[in-house]
């Protein structure tokens, strides 16, 4: 089939024969890629990568054709071009548009479903390399930008002095442009290759972290942090405004991200505790009552000497320490992460030794799973709850003969 065919049916068909070749491929790269092994919801994830990687092939993909045209109208020589050239930049920008609107809605999706936590994406392979695509992909659409509120008006300006100059720095943007979206396709395809966060153990980089745990018992952080919020939201109310007005937009952008500064510098450190490599580490036991038996034995083996019988930290062995050992019933011991106590466990804590080199992973886990149950089995207590079953009572436990079973009381 000839490609300068002259009939418009001719010239749709060998145009749509390509398109629908490339859809096509697109959509059987993304069904041989990890979306296939979402379960459940295969179907969804697949459509929803599809959709992704069609996107991006009509906008990143028509970069350089558009590159060389640009070039090509904007010389003297392609004068008789220059009309067609403005014609396809300007649709290309409206395609483009809806294209990163799709992108950025179908990447949020893949994203919740690959990654699905800010450990997952700061503590795995997988979700450093999406934060390095998005790094390439935030000049990408800086330049876009530019390019459509910028460069793109003064197309249709006369062709010597305005024209062409500004067809001439649109394909140089579109060139830069196109140059890092080749890099973000060499991250995504390493991606490819690497194994999703959500099949990964992460790894947390930071000695922090941030949770309301930390305001459970402290009024003074708790409005702290109320108040640093709210100011945050405003920032970023002031912010989104500044985005679609045009009067005062400097100085009401400058004042939004100091309030926004403000509020995240008065909260934040309100919400931060500690945290460790592990403590977004899933546990290697499940939390069952096999393992929490186990644990149990552990614990009565290691940890009851300072610790006490029933962990309230009145053993003989820590009387003699210079500070009591920790209540392990006390409701912190919940508000940390089971990934916390196995560091502890494992590193040592204070004046508490490391049992890494005593106890296997499992048999920490073991141990952990006890501790988890210890603190949750005295918050029930505490609250004031009772385990019971369903009915107009429940049962407990009296005083009664040795022998004699739990009574039913109301």
């Amino acid at each position: 089939m000839r490609w300068d065919v002259e009939r418009g049916i001719d010239w749709r068909a060998a145009r749509g024969e390509a398109a629908l070749l490339g859809a096509a491929a697109l959509v059987l790269v993304g069904a041989s890629g990890h979306a296939a092994a979402v379960e459940p919801g295969t179907a969804r994830a697949l459509g929803v990568d599809g959709v992704h990687l069609l996107a991006a092939g009509v906008w990143v993909g028509g970069l350089p054709p558009l590159l060389l045209l640009l070039r090509a109208a904007g010389r003297e020589a392609g004068a008789d071009a220059r009309a067609q050239a403005v014609v396809a930049a300007r649709r290309f920008s409206r395609g483009a548009l809806v294209c990163v609107l799709a992108l950025v809605l179908t990447g949020t999706l893949n994203a919740a479903t690959q990654v699905a936590t800010v450990a997952g994406l700061v503590g795995t392979t997988y979700g450093r390399l999406l934060l390095v695509k998005l790094a390439l992909l935030l000049p990408i659409l800086a330049l876009a930008a530019v390019n459509r509120r910028r460069h793109l008006p003064r197309l249709g300006g006369d062709g010597a002095t305005v024209g062409r100059p500004a067809m001439l720095r649109l394909a140089r943007f579109v060139g830069w442009e196109a140059a890092l979206a080749l890099l973000l396709l060499v991250v995504v395809a390493v991606m490819s290759a690497t194994p999703p966060a959500r099949h990964e153990a992460p790894d947390w980089p930071f000695a922090f972290r941030l949770t309301t745990a930390s305001l459970d018992d402290a009024p003074a952080l708790r409005a702290r942090a109320l108040v640093g919020s709210q100011m945050a939201v405003l920032g970023l109310v002031g912010l989104l405004v500044a985005v679609f007005v045009r009067a005062g937009r400097p100085a009401l952008a400058g004042g939004a991200l100091v309030v926004l500064a403000a509020g995240a510098g008065l909260a934040l450190p309100a919400l931060a505790v500690d945290a460790y490599p592990t403590t977004y580490l899933r546990p290697a036991a499940p939390y069952q009552a096999l393992s929490i038996a186990t644990g149990a034995g552990l614990y009565r083996t290691h940890c009851a000497a300072c610790h006490g019988a029933t962990g309230a930290g009145d053993g003989p062995a820590g009387r003699s320490l210079p500070r009591p050992p920790a209540d392990l019933r006390a409701p912190h011991t919940a508000q940390h992460t089971a990934g916390d106590l196995f560091w502890w466990i494992s590193q040592g804590i204070s004046q508490m030794p490391a049992f890494g080199d005593r106890l296997t992973v499992e048999e920490r886990w073991d141990l952990v799973n006890f501790l988890r149950a210890l603190s949750s089995g005295h918050a029930v207590v505490a609250s004031g709850r009772r385990v019971g079953s369903s009915g107009r009572g429940s049962w407990r436990r009296t005083r009664a003969s040795p022998s004699g079973p739990p009574r039913r009381v109301p």
